[in-house]
């Protein structure tokens, strides 16, 4: 009876560990720092599509980021809005009219920290005659 009461906690230490093995070794993690009340460039894209995932935090746990995306060659802003802990965002592609693209974020009264990696493919290729 003993043992039981570890084991449970053990198995599911080894699940996350495994779990968060399984997202590094797929993908880059970048992070990106923001500063209290400041935008910064979260990532950016040139004729990619697919999608980000993202954990937002602050020196107090999970938090909340403000995000839009800024398409090229439109200037259009897609709104992406508040979203908080971890999500997922899509790249704006060809059906945004986007050949490339920026996501931008805005911290609350607190600093922030991004970490993301993102699951990008090829949009559009440029076809070469020789």
């Amino acid at each position: 009876m003993l043992c039981a009461g570890y084991i449970r906690p053990a198995l599911g230490i080894f699940g996350l560990v495994l779990a968060s093995v399984a997202v590094a070794d797929a993908r880059d993690i970048r992070i990106v720092d923001i500063a209290a009340g400041e935008t910064a460039d979260i990532h950016f894209q040139f004729n990619l599509g697919g999608r980000l995932f993202l954990n937002v935090a602050d020196k107090n746990g999970p938090a909340c980021v403000t995000l839009w995306w800024i398409i090229w060659p439109t200037s259009k802003i897609h709104d992406v809005g508040r979203k908080c802990g971890q999500f997922e965002v899509q790249i704006p592609s060809i059906f945004y009219l986007s050949l490339w693209s920026k996501l931008r974020g805005r911290a609350g009264a607190e600093p922030l920290k991004i970490g993301y990696s993102a699951e990008e493919h090829v949009v559009g290729t440029i076809k070469f005659d020789f």
